[in-house]
């Protein structure tokens, strides 16, 4: 990739509806003769399928977007950010790296009075309330976690083996996302509350954290293998990549071979890998987060708003809720389909 602007490039699609008049020559004087200008978004998503959502969005209609480098360092996001805001972009789309970050974020785009639009990664209600033209769109995180939760008990009300030491208390181990990350945090939180509420006794083994990373889950689980062993009888995952880790994890120790199943939930219904895991019945089951959706939405809306139209009640038909936010649902798979996910939170 071309490096321009400091450290880190863009990408420029110009995304056009071609309209036949009387020939391409006559339309285009005719839209300069109006004063039209092609909208500017600018893009800073470091999540492939929010990404994939948006320039799918796009292909259909008119604007420029202004597509930053996958960056995973927060300073230098923040850089390429007010690079774009300085090149006079109408409209920010950002999944933020670090959620602590937002703010700062937030009132970078008021200042220059431009609309930002926060995906994946869900910022405080305080931040996102400073700015009236901050929104977010991501999945509802507790939500999510509750239908973790339900795969569980649906799975323990009909496998009475699950509880493997017959103790009448379900042992788990839990694999959690970024550190302070709201849905790492809700996504855990409403599992246990879902598998409390079914009246199911719940024991923590352990918690950590594995960064949404496959290697990482894999290295923890092994470790916590070591301690626990067969007193493991269940894995919930707050993504998949983790969840996958984990299965490579007790793979490795012998699970999977001749009957001997070790319950492994996730969150996201990646294409791929987690349907095979699916079909092999290694994976019990997964949320669906619907990343794909979320770049789309995003970008109907920084449409709107870069054209100056109203934004009523609704985008994309999701509700605009509280003004801010827009939720998008979520749901159970267990059983393989063809279906987008992420990679992430």
């Amino acid at each position: 990739m071309e490096k321009k602007n400091k450290n880190y490039g863009f990408r420029k699609h110009f995304i056009e509806i071609t309209v036949v008049l009387c020939g391409l020559i006559i339309f285009a004087a005719a839209s300069s003769a109006e004063g039209k200008q092609t909208p500017k978004i600018g893009v800073c998503v470091y999540n492939a399928s929010v990404l994939k959502g948006i320039e799918e969005a796009a292909s259909e209609e008119e604007a420029e977007l202004m597509i930053g480098e996958d960056v995973r360092d927060q300073n230098l996001q923040i850089r390429m950010i007010q690079d774009m805001i300085d090149q006079g972009v109408d409209v920010l789309i950002v999944n933020v790296i670090n959620r602590t970050a937002t703010v700062y974020l937030i009132r970078m785009a008021k200042e220059a009075q431009i609309p930002i639009i926060l995906v994946n990664s869900e910022p405080l209600r305080e931040d996102l309330f400073l700015y009236k033209d901050a929104y977010y769109i991501g999945s509802n995180a507790i939500m999510i976690g509750e239908m973790c939760g339900q795969i569980a008990v649906d799975y323990y009300l009909t496998h009475p083996d699950m509880d493997r030491n017959q103790d009448g208390t379900l042992q788990i181990i839990l694999l959690k996302g970024q550190v302070g990350h709201q849905d790492a945090e809700y996504r855990t939180r409403y599992s246990l509350l879902a598998l409390e509420n079914a009246g199911i006794p719940v024991e923590v083994l352990a918690e950590d954290t594995a960064e949404w990373e496959r290697d990482l889950a894999r290295e923890k689980m092994a470790v916590e293998l070591e301690i626990y062993g067969s007193r493991i009888e269940c894995v919930i995952c707050n993504n998949d990549q983790m969840a996958l880790g984990a299965i490579d994890a007790l793979r490795t120790a012998g699970y999977y071979q001749n009957g001997e199943i070790l319950p492994v939930i996730g969150v996201d219904g990646l294409a791929g890998s987690t349907m095979d895991a699916l079909e092999e019945g290694t994976l019990i089951g997964t949320v669906l987060n619907d990343t794909k959706s979320q770049g789309m939405t995003a970008y109907q809306l920084a449409l709107q708003l870069a054209k100056g139209l109203p934004i009523g009640e609704k985008v994309a038909d999701y509700p605009i809720e509280d003004g801010h936010y827009i939720w998008i649902t979520g749901s159970i798979i267990t059983k393989p389909q063809e279906t987008e996910g992420s990679i992430s939170d």
